[in-house]
Parts: C-alpha cells; sequence; structure tokens
C-alpha cells in the first residue's frame, strides 16, 4: 500500500512541476505576452484583373493600421506600385537559435546607386533569452536583402522593423535639391504580435487604415 501511495504522490508532484514550468515559460515569454495585434490580408479585386492586397494589424480597440501592400496585375506583383517584404526562416544547429533572409520590394530596390543616388536599409529586430528581450540593428547600403540570426528561447517568434530611407540629389528651379522617401515595414511571423517596434516608430501616426468592408475579401 505504501507503494502505490509513493508512486502517486511521486506523480503529482511531477505534475505540478510540468504546470509550473510551463506557466514559468508563457510568463517570461516577453514576446508573447498580450497579442495586442491581430495580423490579416486583405484583398480588394477589381473588373480589369487588377488586386490590391493589403496587410492589416488590428489592435483590440478594433483601430485598423496597415503595412504590407501589393499591387497586381493578372496575379503578377507590381514592384513599382508594392511595398512588401519577403521573410525565410530557418533553424539552426544551435538551440533556440535561428537564421533569416529578409528582403524589401519597394519603387527603389533596382535603384542605380552612385554619389547622387543614396539608399540605406536598415533592419531592427528582438532577440530574447530566457530573462530578457534586446534590440539588435543591422543596415545595408548597397543591398535590399539582410541576412540575420537571432535567439528565442520561447519559440520562433520574430518581431521587427524594416526602415529605408533613399536619398536623390535633384534641380528644381536651379537649385540644388534633395528628393527624400522613407519607408517603415513592421515585420512579424505570427498572428497575434506585440511588436515592440510598432508604438517606438510612431507607426500608427501614419498608418491609420480605413476601407469600405463589401470590397474586400479577408484571405484565411
Amino acid at each position: 500500500m505504501k507503494i502505490y501511495i509513493s508512486i502517486f504522490i511521486l506523480f503529482i508532484i511531477s505534475s505540478c512541476v510540468e504546470k509550473t514550468n510551463e506557466k514559468n515559460r508563457k510568463q517570461f515569454d516577453r514576446l508573447s505576452d498580450e497579442g495586442l495585434y491581430k495580423r490579416q490580408f486583405l484583398n480588394l479585386n477589381f473588373s480589369d484583373s487588377i488586386t490590391e492586397n493589403y496587410e492589416i494589424y488590428i489592435t483590440k480597440e478594433k483601430d485598423t493600421l496597415y503595412n504590407q501592400y501589393k499591387y497586381l496585375k493578372g496575379n503578377i506583383i507590381d514592384t513599382l506600385e508594392s511595398i512588401y517584404y519577403d521573410l525565410k526562416i530557418t533553424k539552426t544547429n544551435r538551440k533556440n537559435s535561428y537564421k533569416g533572409v529578409i528582403t524589401l520590394h519597394s519603387l527603389y530596390e533596382n535603384l542605380k546607386l552612385d554619389k547622387n543616388n543614396r539608399r540605406e536599409l536598415q533592419f531592427g529586430y528582438c532577440v530574447q533569452n530566457k530573462d530578457s528581450v534586446n534590440l539588435v540593428y543591422l543596415s545595408s547600403k548597397s543591398k535590399n536583402t539582410i541576412e540575420f540570426e537571432y535567439e528565442n528561447y520561447y519559440n520562433n517568434k520574430l518581431q521587427g522593423i524594416l526602415y529605408q530611407q533613399v536619398e536623390r540629389d535633384t534641380i528644381i528651379d536651379n537649385e540644388k535639391m534633395i528628393n527624400m522617401s522613407r519607408i517603415y515595414l513592421l515585420v512579424d511571423n505570427d498572428t497575434l504580435t506585440d511588436n515592440l517596434f510598432l508604438t517606438s516608430y510612431e507607426v500608427p501616426k501614419t498608418k491609420k487604415f480605413t476601407f469600405e468592408k463589401s470590397k474586400f475579401k479577408l484571405n484565411k
């Protein structure tokens, strides 16, 4: 009888430890804390084979922010009219470590770069160990693709932001001017996110999104 009681007590203790560990993992996963924003994709289809695809972030207060945008002609993306990124993530041989490649597509991705045409792409993202979250920034002045590695102790969730600044020297009314273009894109690989960069870069002030719901088809 004592043997069975001991086994039963051991089982209870083991179960409690597992539940406590699971609770602690969730409690300290700072990138999955509240799910402040929900990502979705919307299609707006026109009769002349034109499709507009929007990535939107929906807050808990039902405010909507747009992020990526694709303009398609006959299912072919027009990169001159679109702003979006390609993201590929693979697991490395190191524990909790992932490798990624991100490419920004925009009007200026094929810009001939010289002293009169300058472009810088920056990618900021979060890395998370067991106890803390840190920010990493990478940049390129010659490519629209950035390779990176990141750590996430709890899962492969990635949160980041792409920032591109383009400067083109020009002359207007015989006066030397600089034509400047800036792009901000939030980067996530999960449907629910607490993306830290959304508020720090004041994205809500510039990307409020409203639409006529009857014209849109929700991608599921």
